[in-house]
C-alpha cells in the first residue's frame, strides 16, 4: 500500500496498481490523480472533476472516460444569434450587452440576461423577446425563462374627488355684479395713469412755454426758450415726438482753435466749413451760450435737437386775428465741458403732417 494526499489534504493507503489512476476523496468529492507521497502533484484540470458519485468514506477510483459529446440536437442557440438572423439587432448592439454584462459582474451586482439588456435599451421590444425565447427553448419548453415585462408607466396621480359637500357655492349676482365694478376701476386707474403719465423732458417744455404764453399769462417764461417767439397762443395740441438730432462739434473747435484769427462763435460760423445742419444747429444755440464760454475755451460742444408737432390756435406778433396751423417747433439742448443748458424752445416753422389717430 502506496500513502496518498487529496489536495483537500485527506490522507489515504492506495494499492501501487492504482497509482496514476484518477480517484476521488470521500470526503471533499473532488478527483484527484493518486501520487505517492514527496512526488510533484499533478494538476487537475476542470476536466477531470466529475460529479459526485455514491459510495463510502473509502476512496474510489473513477475511470477516466471522456465525456460524450452533446447530441446536436440538445445545442440550443443562443439569444444573440437568433436577435441577429432576424435582423433585429446588428453584432455591435450584442457587443454591446456583453459589455454591460461584464460592467455588472466587475461592479458585483447582479448579471442580467442579454435579452433583459436588449429590452432595457429599447432595441427589441418584449413580444419580440417572448418570440426569441419560445424560437430557443421551444414553444412547450419549461426551461424557457419568463419574458421580461416592459417597465411600468409613471402615470400622473389622480387627484382626488371633491365630495359634494365641499364643492365651491356658486356666485350669486351680487358677488358677480362685484367683480365687474373691480374691473371698471382698473381700466379706469390704467386709463388715467396713461394720460397723466410724465411726457418726455421736450414735451414737458414745450407744454409749458406754450401755457406761458397764453392770452391770460402776462409774460412768457424767458428760462424755457432760447428767444422769445412772439406768439400769443389761445389753444395748442401736442401730437409727435419725432427723433431727435444729434450735432457734435469737436472737429470744428479744434480746425477754429488752431487759426491766427480769434473770435467768438459768429466768427466761427463765418471762417469754419460745415454741414447745413450743423451749422443752423449752431446758430440757434450761439446766443443762448454765455459771453464766458469761447469757442476756444469750450473744447467741445454737443447739440441735441427734438422736433415735436404740435397744432394749435395761435396769433403771431403784429396779428390781429387768430389762425389754426399745424408747426414744427425745435427743442434744443447744448453742453461744452463747462457748461450745459436744459432744454428749451428755439423756433417753429408751420408745417403740414397727418394727424395721428
Amino acid at each position: 500500500m502506496v500513502k496518498v494526499f487529496c489536495p483537500c489534504g485527506r490522507e489515504y493507503q492506495v494499492p501501487e496498481a492504482q497509482l496514476g489512476s484518477q480517484v476521488k476523496c470521500a470526503a471533499c468529492s473532488r478527483t484527484f490523480v493518486a501520487q505517492a507521497a514527496g512526488s510533484e502533484p499533478e494538476v487537475v484540470s476542470a476536466a477531470d472533476l466529475l460529479s459526485p458519485v455514491e459510495g463510502g468514506d473509502d476512496l474510489d477510483v473513477v475511470p477516466s472516460v471522456a465525456p460524450a459529446p452533446e447530441p446536436e440536437e440538445l445545442k440550443k442557440p443562443r439569444l444573440g444569434d437568433l436577435a441577429v438572423e432576424r435582423a433585429l439587432v446588428s453584432k455591435e448592439h450584442i457587443e454591446m450587452c456583453a459589455k454591460v454584462q461584464a460592467a455588472l459582474r466587475k461592479a458585483g451586482e447582479s448579471e442580467k440576461r442579454i435579452g433583459e439588456i436588449l429590452v432595457e435599451k429599447g432595441l427589441i421590444k418584449p413580444e419580440q423577446l417572448e418570440e426569441l425565447l419560445s424560437e430557443q427553448y421551444g414553444e412547450d419548453s419549461e426551461e424557457a425563462p419568463k419574458p421580461i415585462p416592459p417597465p411600468p408607466r409613471a402615470e400622473a396621480p389622480s387627484k382626488p374627488s371633491k365630495p359634494p359637500e365641499a364643492e365651491a357655492p356658486k356666485a350669486s349676482p351680487a358677488s358677480h355684479g362685484l367683480r365687474l365694478l373691480v374691473l371698471l376701476c382698473i381700466a379706469i386707474a390704467v386709463f388715467a395713469a396713461w394720460r397723466l403719465w410724465p411726457a418726455p423732458t421736450p414735451q414737458r417744455t414745450l407744454a409749458a412755454y406754450l401755457q406761458s404764453c397764453s392770452e391770460r399769462s402776462a409774460v412768457p417764461k424767458k428760462e424755457l426758450a432760447i428767444r422769445h417767439l412772439g406768439i400769443t397762443v389761445r389753444e395748442f395740441r401736442i401730437d409727435e415726438l419725432l427723433e431727435p438730432v444729434h450735432h457734435d462739434y469737436t472737429a470744428e473747435l479744434k480746425l477754429f482753435a488752431s487759426r491766427k484769427d480769434q473770435g467768438g462763435w459768429k466768427e466761427m460760423l463765418k471762417s469754419v466749413e460745415m454741414p447745413i445742419g450743423k451749422r443752423q444747429a449752431l446758430r440757434l444755440v450761439a446766443a443762448s451760450i454765455p459771453e464766458a464760454i469761447t469757442p476756444q475755451d469750450a473744447g467741445t460742444l454737443q447739440i441735441c435737437i427734438y422736433p415735436v408737432h404740435c397744432a394749435m390756435l395761435f396769433r403771431p406778433k403784429g396779428a390781429r386775428l387768430f389762425k389754426e396751423r399745424k408747426c414744427r417747433f425745435l427743442v434744443v439742448r447744448s453742453k461744452t465741458a463747462k457748461w450745459s443748458s436744459g432744454w428749451k424752445v428755439a423756433a417753429y416753422v408751420p408745417t403740414e403732417y397727418p394727424t395721428p389717430e
